[in-house]
């Protein structure tokens, strides 16, 4: 008799124990379907360390389905038109330009809300705390919004974790300047006022900001808000030099 059927004895009757020494080579599918009718049943788990890391996926998706986080408005834009400035011009935006709004958003005096595509669907917003912004110093807006159990969060969760979420922002610019850079007019906005976040399916739009990542994360904890912002960075930074390298060479 080995080990496992030893340990089983002591825990469970013998007909489990015949069922336990039967399944030690069983598919996962085999073993959740047992599992599932013994629940159903009232019986306990057979297995109940390995059925807890089965079930894992079902808990998570039962609380939500994490969340996502990214840079908002980071890089230089493709060539775009801004409020009254009807030139097409690649835009960027100052670390700074969307301080003030994130500083009345965080004292609750302003509300942003999150969205897929620009519109007034939210699917998040600030005041209820599902979507919250910050400043970083170097890359500008970023955001993080914690994802419930609608098909709208499971389909922006699919989105990023395939690498098909991108984000543009909703914003009147209040201040404005034109600078050449590389021989070409390049517009800077220095302070705007934030509206929206809009989430963009890459499927079906092209992104203005191609370096502004989104990335997503099953655990909401702080430390997986700190986590998957380090990655829409060094994945932005990347993407930043890259097409700054491409448009050198053309």
């Amino acid at each position: 008799m080995t080990a496992l059927s030893y340990a089983a004895r002591d825990f469970v009757s013998e007909s489990d124990h015949r069922l336990l020494l039967a399944t030690q080579n069983a598919p996962t599918w085999v073993l959740r379907s047992i599992d599932m009718q013994r629940r159903k049943a009232g019986k306990p788990a057979l297995r109940s360390g390995r059925f807890a890391v089965l079930d894992k996926p079902r808990q998570l998706i039962d609380k939500g389905f994490g969340l996502i986080a990214g840079l908002a408005a980071y890089g230089v834009s493709v060539p775009t038109q801004c409020d009254y400035d009807t030139r097409l011009l690649p835009e960027s935006f100052s670390p700074t330009a969307f301080c003030s709004s994130v500083m009345a958003v965080n004292r609750g005096l302003e509300s942003v809300w999150l969205a897929i595509g620009h519109n007034e669907h939210a699917i998040a917003d600030t005041t209820s705390g599902g979507l919250s912004v910050r400043i970083d110093p170097r890359y500008g807006l970023e955001f993080w919004a914690k994802l419930g159990t609608s098909e709208e969060h499971r389909r922006v969760a699919r989105l990023a974790r395939s690498g098909k979420l991108a984000v543009s922002v909703g914003f009147l610019a209040t201040e404005q300047e034109t600078r050449m850079v590389a021989g070409k007019r390049h517009r800077l906005i220095t302070r705007a006022e934030l509206r929206h976040i809009a989430l963009l399916d890459t499927t079906l739009a092209v992104p203005a900001y191609a370096s502004s990542r989104v990335f997503h994360s099953w655990g909401t904890s702080s430390s997986a808000v700190v986590n998957t912002l380090r990655r829409a960075r060094l994945a932005g930074f990347g993407s930043a030099v890259r097409l700054k390298l491409d448009r050198a060479a053309k």
